[in-house]
């Protein structure tokens, strides 16, 4: 009895409490939000201006002779760029503001099956962060090794390839 004459009494201030309440948790979780969204903005911003800055190579071809001779040089530019890509796509992926591309785990066995490209991916990845460096390389022993995964058990792709909004 005595809880139910006090909110029969003081009603209108527990009301004012809750919309109080529920309006601070909205604000956080927005908050939250933008900030994740302000970040995966700063990773793609990063990534044209680093995408910009190797273009220059491609552009001018006396800055070449810094990298590498010949059309091993260009190519090599080519695969910093798409890893630099892939990353940016991961990136978006995790921040949960792109959907996982259904093919991608076999458009990245398949663009490292060559060794030239393996070869890039072994030597700039020590520059990558770990947990990108992790599922590009998972990737690439679960498609190596995709008889020895149970079916019960999700390769790391699939448990990316999970991650859906």
């Amino acid at each position: 009895m005595e809880i139910s004459e006090w909110i029969g009494a003081n009603w209108f201030v527990l009301l004012q409490t809750v919309g109080i309440i529920a309006s601070l948790l909205f604000t956080g979780f927005s908050m939250r939000a933008e900030t994740r969204s302000r970040r995966l903005n700063n990773v793609i911003r990063l990534s044209d201006n680093h995408r910009s800055i190797w273009s220059l190579v491609f552009d001018r071809p006396h800055l070449r002779r810094h990298f590498a001779n010949g059309v091993n040089a260009e190519r090599r530019l080519l695969v910093i760029m798409l890893i630099l890509h892939l990353h940016t796509t991961y990136r978006a992926v995790q921040a949960r503001e792109l959907a996982a591309p259904t093919q991608l785990a076999e458009d990245i066995r398949q663009f490292f099956s060559d060794e030239f490209s393996l070869g890039i991916w072994k030597e700039v990845s020590r520059l990558q962060e770990p947990d990108f460096v992790a599922f590009v390389d998972s990737t690439l022993a679960a498609g190596t090794n995709s008889k020895s995964h149970s079916r019960k058990e999700k390769t790391p792709w699939e448990k990316f390839q999970g991650v859906r909004y």
